[in-house]
């Protein structure tokens, strides 16, 4: 579709069909992706969060030049470990807007857990010798089970590699909306999306790392809907 400003929208689908549907049993499966700006730029596809979304935020946290790494206390090794005063503590919700830009220095990987509780969370995790993003849902509470013979592997995992930019450098748009994230990969040059299903009180973030690495900014919003 396109707005009256000429720009091009698209809205997709994000329930793949041959699911077992966690939420059938609630009355509905499935759900509509955020509305994307869809350009052209330097010969490559870009999509972009629909610029309006921006009026739906509420400041929440906001977070620069932190360094991370292996044994950091902003980096633990797991959620028990978190010391009080973690600056990463405060993001904290179902409905959130995150922005991030990530140097990884002596760091081979960086992790980012979503929806986080005990031992259960959605990790999104970037390799830099491969440039490759990792979406990996296998420790949710609430699986999703592949119903199609054809897909043994299960549909807990997707990659993407990245191009056009410094594999040492990562720029992430992070949202989440109760059931699901979407990410918008180095401004857009890449997109994912999943489905995922906390459990009451699943509402942690936090990043971890394997050697070196600096949060140059984090910004986080409340996705506050209109009345």
């Amino acid at each position: 579709m396109q707005t009256p400003d000429g720009r091009s929208i698209l809205i997709a689908w994000m329930q793949m069909w041959k699911r077992n549907m966690p939420t059938r049993a609630e009355g509905w499966a499935g759900a509509m992706t955020l509305p994307r700006e869809l350009s052209w730029v330097d010969g490559g596809l870009r999509q972009r969060p629909l610029r309006e979304l921006e009026t739906y935020r509420q400041p929440l946290s906001r977070l620069e030049n932190i360094t991370l790494s292996a044994t950091d206390p902003a980096n633990p090794a797991s959620r028990s470990d978190l010391p009080v005063g973690n600056p990463l503590s405060a993001i904290r919700g179902l409905n959130l807007e995150l922005e991030l830009k990530l140097v990884l220095h002596t760091a081979e990987s960086v992790s980012i857990r979503l929806f986080e509780g005990d031992d259960r969370y959605l990790e999104l995790s970037y390799e830099k010798a491969t440039q490759t993003i990792r979406m990996d849902r296998s420790r949710s509470g609430c699986p999703v089970r592949s119903l199609d013979r054809r897909e043994p592997a299960g549909p807990d995992v997707r990659r993407t590699r990245l191009n056009g930019m410094p594999s040492s450098e990562l720029q992430l748009r992070i949202f989440l909306d109760q059931s699901s994230a979407e990410v918008f990969i180095n401004d857009g040059r890449a997109v994912m999306s999943m489905l995922y299903y906390p459990l009451e009180g699943d509402e942690g973030f936090s990043l971890h790392c394997d050697g070196k690495a600096r949060l140059k900014r984090l910004e986080a919003w409340r996705i506050v809907a209109p009345q």
